[in-house]
């Protein structure tokens, strides 16, 4: 499935990177090695027929992700170098977890349910910045890489685990980043992904890319098949109790040093800024449900930007 742009892929699913200040993660991908670094490469026989990547975010300073890639020899035997992305901040970056030297900690690899070694390796050619529009990018700079053989005809079962911190944004505090385009290395396109979000107490808030998942009730899905990714994956949650107090106190004027703020401020406070702009419709109505009865302007403010906002998402 060749798509025109991020945007406007709406039933797409994918794989991920995982990092800390910025936070990532990603689909293993094909790699080859020069010089002690190592840079995205790819295979032309060797396909990803199915992924799955789970995301537990039960708790609220850890992410522990689960992911199980298939992949499938097309062609003659072939080792490939395989490899992880992360993201191993330097003295500049500004890490959620101080100390914490790479992205994603307690990293596990296996093979066909055997588990390998891996080795971290600087990566080259590897996007640096967070891209913008059409093309979200979440950064790596290290790749965990192994060798992976396969004879004719061999399907493999990869599977890696992991856990990382979340990064942060002006509007959203807990955000999960990952890098779906390191998929695009296996040949061909992705036969079928599922990404589950698993959200314990906290609810999906911003969708920049995807922009829809499914809710049941119990976690968020996003599946799509035959994919051919082009740009990364970033959402953010919150917790609707931790919101609707937060916007309870913009609300009243409480962050403003002045004291008491007149109405048509709190209303600037909370409505004239850009966190709203990629929100979910229904995280408005479970903050409004959070808030109670304790601020009806504030409520029918919410109630209405949700109805809005639901007619943008038909």
């Amino acid at each position: 499935m060749r798509t025109e742009s991020c945007r406007r892929r709406v039933a797409v699913t994918v794989s991920l990177l995982v990092l800390a200040g910025r936070s990532a993660h990603a689909d293993d991908g094909v790699f080859e090695g020069s010089g002690g670094t190592v840079s995205l490469s790819g295979s032309d026989h060797v396909r990803m027929v199915a992924e799955e990547v789970v995301f537990d975010l039960r708790t609220p300073d850890v992410i522990r992700v689960s992911c199980l890639f298939v992949v499938v020899n097309e062609g003659p035997a072939d080792t490939l170098l395989l490899g992880f992305p992360d993201y191993w901040p330097d003295a500049d970056d500004d890490s959620p977890r101080p100390g914490v030297v790479s992205a994603i900690e307690d990293l596990v690899v296996t093979v066909d349910g055997r588990p390998v070694d891996t080795t971290a390796l600087p990566a080259k050619d590897a996007p640096t910045a967070i891209g913008t529009g059409d093309q979200w990018c979440v950064p790596y700079n290290v790749a965990h890489v192994w060798n992976c053989s396969f004879a004719p005809g061999q399907t493999r079962v990869l599977r890696t685990e992991y856990s990382h911190g979340y990064s942060g944004s002006t509007s959203s505090s807990y955000n999960v980043s990952y890098v779906l385009r390191t998929g695009a290395s296996w040949a061909g396109s992705i036969g079928a992904v599922v990404l589950r979000l698993i959200p314990g107490q906290m609810s999906l808030k911003d969708a920049w890319y995807p922009p829809e998942w499914h809710d049941t009730g119990t976690e968020f899905v996003w599946a799509a098949t035959d994919l051919e990714p082009d740009c990364d994956i970033e959402v953010g949650m919150e917790i609707p109790a931790e919101y609707a107090a937060h916007l309870a106190r913009a609300w009243r004027g409480e962050y403003d040093q002045g004291g008491a703020v007149a109405p048509e401020d709190a209303h600037r406070w909370v409505f004239g800024s850009s966190i709203f702009r990629h929100c979910r419709p229904q995280f408005l109505v479970e903050v409004s449900r959070a808030l109670g009865s304790s601020l009806p302007d504030l409520s029918r403010e919410l109630a209405a930007l949700a109805d809005s906002l639901s007619e943008e998402f038909r």
